[in-house]
């Protein structure tokens, strides 16, 4: 059983709504940064991806731009139903019109394939997939698609569906709230996702080995110092405590926390976010640079840019290490993401401090962009 802590409530609306058949849903979650939105798609994933009667299709997230395209979209559906060992065939005639389409010339043949028949492939296709398999899909960073085309195509596949959920995660879906609830009516669906309370802080503070050490005094200022439960916050504080590094925030002001003014809690909270991205430091070999490094070089940071940036580092074993890290997407083994939260608490207290100039970032600027360049020109 999948170990859930103070995002049941909305779980538990999941999973009424996946078990209604024949019923589309459009279910917008949405929150800040290290609100915990990732983490509901992924138990989502968890607890539906092995039903063999569902199609739990993996999270597909924004924060890369190949993906911000319909016809990756499109292939990267249709080519995970068909790995699905309950659905082998699925989606065969797209994929075969695709594999058509990316092999047109359309300066030789005037009658080849267009956009439109392919999308018009899709969703027949997906229809048919619908009738036997009720579809899940979950779509992550989806402010970076709002607004947009590829936006327009899923909500407009979530009205003509009959059979699916789709799950939108995202900063600014708050946004869209009146638009889709005019599009979609009782078919839609919107959650806003807050930071833990107290009680559920507390809870998912003694699941970790070192937050049960801390005393109960202890326990709530943490609550109180991670911006009143943000998950990310108290995942990076227990991540460091459970590494054997001091927080001295903690242990300086705990005792007398929840007596002060709300502005004197708030410069403790900004001293704590401070203390929480400079004990990056504190991981060493190498790791803590390229921490900081894809803090700058933002969703493009892959394997060659390691290389490139940290010469003398043994690529296999840093790649392994940042793995590790909680606040690290790795996508195809070979592109790595930083929470967006810890990105902006990085820029902030780090790179502005350090580099007030902007000279050591300009540099690393200057070595991406040369390297991309490079790519462009080998295509």
């Amino acid at each position: 059983m999948v170990e859930i802590i103070g995002r049941e409530e909305q779980l538990e609306k999941f999973k009424r709504w996946i078990n209604q058949e024949k019923c589309s849903y459009l279910v917008s979650i949405n929150g800040r940064g290290g609100a915990g939105k990732t983490y509901l798609l992924r138990k989502i994933h968890e607890l539906y991806s092995k039903r063999n009667d569902l199609l739990c299709l993996d999270i597909i997230d924004f924060s890369q731009s190949k993906t911000r395209t319909k016809q990756w979209l499109m292939d990267s559906i249709a080519s995970n139903a068909n790995e699905s060992s309950s659905m082998p065939m699925a989606f065969e005639t797209y994929r075969n019109k695709s594999t058509e389409f990316d092999d047109r010339k359309p300066q030789e043949d005037a009658a080849y394939l267009s956009m439109e028949e392919l999308e018009k492939s899709f969703k027949e296709d997906f229809q048919e997939v619908e009738k036997t398999r009720r579809c899940i899909f979950l779509f992550d960073t989806f402010e970076l698609i709002q607004d947009s085309m590829l936006s327009d195509f899923i909500i407009e596949l979530a009205q003509q569906s009959e059979n699916s959920l789709f799950f939108l995660a995202g900063r600014r879906n708050a946004e869209m709230d009146g638009q889709l609830k005019k599009l979609l009516g009782n078919h839609y669906q919107f959650i806003k996702l807050e930071g833990f309370d107290e009680k559920d802080a507390i809870q998912y503070i003694r699941k970790n080995h070192a937050g049960k050490k801390l005393s109960e005094q202890e326990q709530k200022a943490l609550y109180l110092l991670a911006d009143n439960g943000l998950p990310i916050k108290l995942a990076l504080a227990l991540d460091w405590l459970s590494r054997g590094l001091m927080m001295h925030t903690l242990a300086d002001y705990s005792a007398n926390l929840k007596d002060m003014s709300e502005a004197e809690k708030q410069n403790i909270r900004l001293a704590f976010e401070q203390e929480l991205v400079t004990l990056i430091s504190e991981l060493g070999t190498k790791v803590d640079q390229a921490i900081y490094l894809m803090a700058h070089v933002n969703r493009r940071f892959n394997r060659e840019l390691l290389n490139l940036l940290i010469p003398d580092a043994n690529i296999e074993t840093l790649v392994d290490a940042i793995k590790q890290l909680s606040f690290v997407k790795c996508i195809e083994d070979n592109y790595f993401v930083l929470h967006d939260e810890l990105q902006r608490m990085i820029v902030r207290h780090v790179w502005e401090r350090n580099d007030q100039s902007h000279e050591a970032r300009r540099e690393i600027s200057q070595k991406v962009i040369e390297y991309y360049t490079q790519q462009i020109n080998q295509l």
